[in-house]
């Protein structure tokens, strides 16, 4: 197998990443619209807080695969499958609304039982 070039990684690299900011501004732009003409607009909510969730882990993967190959190209797949098949709305109803408000609720809680604590504990 031939060792790809430094030239080619560079290009690769740059192409990989000239798509994920196209896509990001396609799903900007479909939300904008979505927007304006008061449609669609739990698709595209659902699109952002996804990929809001996503980029940590982006982030760690970054760091243990960038140099790897295929890396770019995995990137690439996973925002057109959150953006053009409407996965981050599949991955929202099925997994992450439901695991949210079970978190939200329990933080709220906590939340009140940490200020009940903390205003007796003053008084």
């Amino acid at each position: 197998m031939a060792k790809e070039s430094s030239w080619g990684r560079w290009f690769h690299l740059t192409l990989a990443e000239t798509l994920i900011l196209s896509m990001i501004l396609f799903a900007a732009y479909k939300s904008y619209r979505s927007l304006k003409k008061n449609t669609n607009k739990g698709v595209w909510f659902k699109f952002w807080i996804v990929r809001a969730l996503y980029l940590p882990i982006e982030a760690i993967l970054d760091h243990f695969f960038y140099k790897y190959t295929f890396y770019p190209d995995f990137r690439v797949l996973v925002l057109a499958f959150l953006v053009f098949a409407q996965g981050a709305a599949q991955i929202w109803d099925g997994f992450l609304e439901e695991n949210i408000e079970k978190g939200l609720k329990l933080a709220e809680k906590k939340y009140a039982e940490f200020k009940k604590k903390s205003t007796q504990t003053s008084s």
